[in-house]
């Protein structure tokens, strides 16, 4: 992924992590379809060169608002469904991560991160 769109994407989340903060004084639970686990299953490639604490330092420092989540709850589907679905929205943006390679990747990489030995990632229940 190159550096403007990883920090483009870092900026939103930020920016919504920073909006959910102000709803979490009056809530006990936030729900969301992305969070700091998304962004390192998305970019989990780099682990191979760097490592996974390299890695996983510099999401933080680029995603430092996002809170690590309390609980993951991971539902697959089929790689021809999700491109079914993909096609469906019509989107032109994002193209490169929502290939069937990529698809399969980021579905490795979730599963990476679930054994992964880092302290920070430890306490996450996960739910499938």
């Amino acid at each position: 992924m190159d550096r403007l769109t990883e920090r483009l994407y870092a900026y939103r989340s930020n920016r919504q992590a920073r909006l959910a903060q102000v709803y979490r004084v009056t809530c006990d639970v936030v729900l969301g379809d992305r969070s700091f686990v998304t962004t390192l299953a998305t970019r989990w490639e780099r682990t191979t060169e760097i490592g996974e604490r390299a890695h996983f330092d510099r999401c933080r420092s680029l995603e430092w608002l996002i809170p690590i989540p309390d609980h993951v709850i991971y539902i697959d589907a089929p790689t021809a469904e999700l491109r079914r679905r993909v096609e469906l929205r019509g989107r032109r943006y994002g193209i490169r991560d929502e290939s069937v390679t990529r698809l399969q990747e980021v579905r490795c990489a979730y599963e990476a991160i679930r054994r992964s030995s880092l302290p920070e990632l430890a306490p996450i229940t996960w739910h499938f």
